[in-house]
């Protein structure tokens, strides 16, 4: 449930950089102008020669306007691929992040039946799609094999094991992007947390004098309103500890 949390907070961060339904949903619009069957599958599946005969035999006969590939990751039969006819218009929903369903929420809305239909659902997840008014109206064209990720033994797991290790990955590479954008804003001879510009200002440094003058001002406020802390508020939250942040506020 953690890593469901942490890859929620960063979920507009992940849509941004890894907009995976985007690139589906385009590759639709390029591939259904152009084709009779487009598949935007998942990088590193691929067809035996003898399977893929098979699959153009199936797409010419079958007059669905969508395709389930089931698909075989390791000894595992694991979430099946799409294909679309050059009519069908259903697209992939792009506020659906990566790592989160973006598939899954297709194979919903078409009605293909798999084990994505008793996972549970955090409250703050979107809810199930409702069936689309093509639901029902695809075939199975046949099984499309994936090349093995290279991580030992988790190509053979069911699917929460290898759902634990994408999510892990995401939030890695979000941190490392998060961490090139700062690399790249703040520079070697500069001031870290302050702007130059406001600063300079300023002008030249203040005074002893100066600097005397703000303190004992801060001073008088201080001896004027009271020296307050954390521990000095009515209220207590739940636990009882009067260092836990309470306010009832944004609960009404």
């Amino acid at each position: 449930m953690v890593l469901d949390a942490q890859t929620r907070s960063v979920r507009e961060k992940i849509l941004y950089a890894m907009d995976i339904n985007g690139a589906r949903n385009l590759a639709l619009d390029i591939g259904q102008a152009r084709f009779q069957w487009t598949l935007p599958f998942d990088g590193q599946t691929f067809f035996g020669p003898e399977t893929w005969a098979n699959v153009l035999e199936n797409l010419s006969q079958t007059p669905s306007r969508y395709a389930i590939f089931p698909m075989k990751r390791g000894g595992v039969i694991d979430e099946p691929q799409l294909g679309f006819c050059f009519d069908a218009s259903e697209r992939f929903d792009e506020n659906m992040p990566y790592g989160r369903r973006n598939k899954v929420d297709m194979l919903m809305q078409l009605g293909v039946p798999g084990p994505h239909q008793q996972w549970s659902r955090f409250v703050w997840d979107f809810p199930h799609p409702e069936l689309s008014r093509d639901a029902g109206d695809y075939c199975v064209a046949g099984v499309v094999k994936r090349l093995v990720s290279g991580v030992s033994g988790l190509d053979d797991l069911q699917a929460l094991p290898r759902a634990k290790a994408r999510m892990k990955e995401i939030l890695r590479q979000v941190a490392t992007l998060d961490s090139e954008v700062v690399k790249a804003s703040v520079l070697p001879s500069g001031l870290g947390y302050y702007a130059e510009t406001s600063a300079s200002r300023f002008g030249s440094p203040s005074t002893v004098c100066e600097v005397a003058a703000i303190w004992e001002k801060s001073r008088n406020r201080i001896d004027q309103y009271g020296r307050q802390s954390v521990l000095d508020k009515a209220e207590i939250a739940p636990r009882g500890r009067k260092n836990d942040y309470f306010s009832i506020e944004p609960h009404w």
